[in-house]
């Protein structure tokens, strides 16, 4: 649909912008929720880890310190020497002792090697506590109790304790060990872990193994109030990736899956893989993934000293129902509000729009020519008042207006006129007559002068005097009138000076004194003079600063080229400082060519602002067979090369070339 009218057009842009405003405010603040909630979720999570974990490793630590005392006063008895019988004694109201004194552990053993005893090959004299949560009763025919805890001697030929993980492991490495969770058959028979210590005598002598054991009915406990929310699920995950405390099931080792590789199978996702390898490495993780089509938030934390892992399984619905709900919600009333902000826009803007329209019909009078043209009525003092004094401000401005554009034109055209009159002034005063000398055949130039404004700074002449081809080249610093004016009086003060002196260094430093005495513009003039004998092709010759003219030679000599700049000494410009010029010379032959320019030519920029060059300057003289042409043909050939390379680039300087062409008499055309 097609939106024509401004009002129609202003509705729907407010409209949009609303819309977009609100949409992208509840998605803000919908996406902020989610985020919020998130964040708390992971945090409730990793808290109830902690906290979890932290009593945990505290029930752990205390067992631990246990076992090391335990240990230490079994490796004094043992070593104090007393009788056998008495040690014996001893050690088992030790075991008892410790499962009695401390709340953590429900049985201890002091498990020896066969034979410390002499009389005595399997001396493991264990305390315990039944498990409350098992109903195993205690059949064991030794069981007897010591300071009323259950105690027996654990080592016997059914039951090989040395063969079992919490006593092979430590004899094996030397090391403290807490085991996974197992059933202790022959022992307390219900599940357990075991801490495991190394009993040493003097010299380092391997003589058993302290333990002390922790139900798993205890853990079990921590791990039912983990989860800060009751669809939760958590778990204890030992060393070996297996499941043996979950809250899912009271089942342990029999539930859908036993271990999280084998949920890792079942979820079948790269996330879920790299949740087991976190848990194998022992770090916490934190990651979502989908088991069987239902999203789950996984928390893992490892458990100090064990192997062991905490794992929280959060599902992603329950977690965010409440979120689902407010969004809901949210979504209902952001449809109903802007339902009514678009009646209230419409209405709105079509009232106030209404004076616009009959402003356009105004503003087409005004446009017509019609600078009193009626403007509508307003009484309300708001921007329609601002516009409407607007409008008369302009019909009053656009008659002055008008007025002044008269007046600027007809000035304009008259500046025009002056400097298109300056413009002829200026070239008239240059000598423009091609060829200049039609009556000589010993000679021929041609020279040519394009400033970059209307009026430049460039200039050059020549005269005959006593067989004598005075000639002259410049270029005045700056551009536009100032340098049209100084070069026009330079070139009048070289005639004066050119005159009475014969020295190109004595007309350049007469010049310079002139020029520099009332120079307050601070302006200069590169300059080149020269004076050809026509008779003898001597060439003697001075510079102020200015480009070094190119010598084409008809005939080459000994170790010159065809094309070569005219050695010149450099010099300063003149009107800055008092300068001693010097003059020098060369000899022209036959049909030798000899060009001057100013920096115009060798400075021309193309498009990409590189410039033309002395090097360009050479390779086309010496392609464009100069001593063959005529001056004209010559110079014509060179602004064509100068032309091809510039393209329609404006150029910001003036360009003159003048070529002399030395043809004495007697010599090839």
């Amino acid at each position: 649909m097609r939106v024509n009218s401004f009002t129609d057009r202003l509705i729907l842009f407010v409209t949009l912008t609303v819309v977009l405003v609100m949409v992208g405010t509840m998605a803000f603040v919908s996406i902020s929720a989610a985020a919020l909630m998130e964040e708390q979720v992971n945090y409730s999570g990793r808290q109830a880890l902690d906290v979890t974990g932290s009593k945990m490793e505290n029930i752990l630590s205390n067992v631990m310190m246990t076992v090391k005392f335990v240990t230490a006063e079994a490796e004094y008895r043992l070593e104090d020497g007393e009788r056998s019988e008495d040690i014996a004694a001893e050690l088992r109201k030790l075991t008892a002792f410790t499962v009695k004194n401390n709340s953590n552990i429900v049985g201890s053993v002091v498990a020896l090697e066969p034979y410390t005893f002499p009389d005595r090959k399997r001396f493991s004299p264990y305390s315990w506590l039944p498990d409350p949560s098992s109903n195993t009763l205690d059949v064991a025919y030794d069981t007897v109790l010591v300071d009323g805890v259950r105690t027996k001697n654990l080592g016997s030929r059914k039951n090989d304790i040395y063969s079992q993980d919490w006593y092979s492991r430590v004899k094996e490495t030397g090391e403290y060990y807490w085991s996974d969770p197992y059933f202790d058959t022959g022992g307390a028979e219900f599940w357990m872990c075991t801490y495991s210590a190394p009993i040493r005598l003097p010299g380092g002598h391997f003589c058993g193994v302290v333990t002390a054991d922790i139900s798993l009915s205890s853990l079990d406990e921590l791990v039912k109030k983990i989860t800060p929310l009751p669809e939760m699920k958590s778990f204890l995950v030992d060393s070996q990736g297996r499941i043996v405390v979950r809250t899912d099931t009271l089942t342990r080792y029999g539930s859908k899956f036993q271990s999280m590789e084998e949920l890792a199978s079942i979820a079948d996702h790269p996330v879920a893989w790299e949740m087991v390898r976190s848990v194998d490495e022992g770090r916490e993780w934190l990651g979502e993934f989908e088991i069987k089509g239902e999203s789950y938030i996984v928390y893992t934390r490892p458990i100090r000293y064990t192997g062991w892992d905490l794992v929280i399984f959060a599902p992603f619905d329950a977690v965010y129902s409440d979120l689902y709900v407010m969004q809901k919600i949210s979504l209902v009333l952001t449809i109903v509000g802007l339902l009514l902000i678009v009646i209230v826009i419409r209405v709105v803007v079509k009232r106030q729009t209404r004076p616009i329209v009959e402003f356009g019909k105004s503003a087409r009078e005004i446009a017509s020519g019609d600078f009193d043209a009626s403007l509508p009525v307003i009484t309300t003092r708001d921007e329609m008042m601002a516009l409407r004094d607007s409008f008369l401000y302009m019909q009053e401005h656009l008659k002055r207006y008008m007025e002044e554009i008269r007046v600027t034109a007809e000035n304009r055209q008259r500046e025009e006129s002056e400097l298109n009159i300056a413009h002829q002034i200026q070239m008239g005063i240059l000598p423009n007559v091609f060829p200049p000398f039609p009556e000589r055949k010993d000679l021929d130039l041609f020279a040519y002068l394009k400033p970059a404004k209307a009026v430049g700074g460039d200039l050059y002449d020549y005269f005959i005097s006593d067989e004598k081809l005075y000639f002259v080249i410049g270029d005045v610093s700056g551009k536009g009138i100032p340098a049209s004016l100084l070069m026009s009086v330079s070139l009048g003060m070289f005639h004066t000076v050119a005159i009475s002196m014969s020295d190109p260094a004595e007309i350049l430093s007469a010049l310079n004194d002139t020029v520099a005495r009332n120079n307050r513009a601070n302006m200069f003039i590169t300059m080149f003079v020269g004076i050809l004998d026509l008779s003898t092709g001597v060439l003697r010759y001075s510079s102020a600063g200015h480009n070094p003219p190119l010598l084409i030679r008809s005939i080459l000599r000994d170790g010159e080229s065809g094309v070569s700049f005219l050695p010149v000494e450099v010099k300063l410009p003149i009107g800055l400082f008092p300068e001693s010029y010097v003059t020098q010379q060369a000899s022209l032959s036959g049909n030798d060519v000899l060009l001057l320019y100013t920096d115009g030519l060798t400075e021309a920029e193309n498009e990409e602002k590189a410039l033309y060059s002395e090097e360009r300057l050479v390779n086309v003289s010496s392609a464009s067979g100069a001593t063959g042409k005529s001056p004209e043909e010559f110079v014509n050939c060179l602004l064509g090369s100068v032309r091809e390379y510039a393209g329609d680039t404006p150029q910001s300087d003036d360009l003159t070339i003048l070529a002399i062409k030395y043809t004495p008499s007697g010599s090839v055309e």
